[in-house]
């Protein structure tokens, strides 16, 4: 059983989640800094930290998946949380 599998079963359902989001190209417009975004290599999405003075900031699971600032293209403002009480049935 690969170690890698339940990664990409996740990024599978996270990537058809967000096809109702919009994603931002990097080269277009950047986030405000401090603000965490999902960000995309095109084949990964994961959570990464925009600040000007350091750029994008990734978890070190993220670079053992090759996934590095470098080759980030897109990003989208992570959705607000549930409204207070709300609630799953």
């Amino acid at each position: 059983m690969s170690t890698l599998a339940p990664a990409r079963d996740t990024n599978c359902l996270i990537a058809s989640a967000l096809k109702v989001m919009t994603w931002i190209e990097i080269k277009d417009r950047l986030p405000d800094a401090g603000c965490m975004a999902l960000v995309t290599d095109g084949l990964h999405v994961t959570l990464a930290d925009w600040t000007e003075r350091d750029g994008w900031t990734l978890g070190r699971e993220d670079k053992a998946f090759g996934i590095t600032a470098g080759v980030l293209t897109h990003w989208m403002p992570l959705p607000a949380p549930p409204a207070q009480g709300q609630r799953e049935a």
